[in-house]
């Protein structure tokens, strides 16, 4: 729980330096660009040696996505080994991997239908999927506990 948290804080505390740094450096025009760090990253330039940092840029950013993918893939994975009761989890990593890929081929064809998602129908999937079940799951697994905790007493 204690690392859960300073994980938490540092990415918020990054993201929100992300966010004022390319606010403070195109003001308005910052809603306009796709990906606005990537073009403020363009003009960094210490004493004429370091420049062009967008490839490290990138490669963190890339990596960082690959990490969490990974993570949520195996979240998946052992989530559904547990909820269909198998001992073990590897016969279904590559149906799960199977259906993940052939979701985000049928999600959005290009950038543009992705942002018209984004923009248009996100904001009721996320509030379902990233609040109320979490939420949802939270509840039962305390309500769980508290009848374990019932039942040992008797």
């Amino acid at each position: 729980m204690k690392w859960g948290m300073i994980t938490v804080l540092l990415v918020m505390l990054t993201l929100s330096a992300v966010n004022f740094i390319t606010l403070s450096l195109f003001g308005n025009l910052t809603s306009t660009f796709t990906y606005p760090f990537m073009n403020a990253v363009r003009y960094i330039s210490i004493a004429e040696f370091l420049q062009h940092l967008e490839s490290v840029v990138m490669a963190i950013w890339v990596a960082g996505t690959f990490v969490k993918i990974s993570v949520f893939y195996y979240a998946i994975v052992l989530g559904a080994a547990q909820w269909l009761g198998l001992s073990d989890y590897r016969p279904i990593v590559f149906p799960i991997g199977f259906l993940l890929v052939m979701m985000n081929i049928w999600s959005a064809e290009n950038l543009q239908q992705l942002t018209h998602f984004i923009s248009t129908s996100w904001t009721i999937y996320s509030f379902f999927i990233q609040l109320l079940i979490p939420l949802f799951l939270l509840v039962i697994a305390g309500i769980g506990k508290k009848k374990v905790k019932g039942d040992a007493g008797k």
